[in-house]
């Protein structure tokens, strides 16, 4: 396959389970840049990021616990990039 202008290659994967934003709905969007420093970003959407399923009654609480402080504290914007 040849590759050229607006031929997407690669793979990227971010495992966003372990964030404290994990279960929660946030806004995203993409940005790609490339070598000669030119950037394109995408569209923002909202989405649920994924999050791990605790059985454990006290991984629970405290889970419940980690939500309930990041709901308390003031919003912030976190950025994730992946260099």
């Amino acid at each position: 396959m040849a590759v050229g202008p607006g031929t997407p290659q690669g793979l990227a994967h971010l495992d966003l389970t372990p964030d404290p934003w994990a279960g929660q709905t946030v806004r995203a969007r993409l940005v790609g840049a490339d070598q000669a420093g030119q950037t394109g970003v995408s569209t923002e959407i909202s989405l649920r990021l994924p999050e791990r399923m605790f059985q454990h009654p006290l991984a629970r609480r405290i889970i419940s616990a980690r939500k309930l402080l990041l709901q308390s504290r003031s919003v912030r914007a976190p950025r994730f990039s992946s260099s």
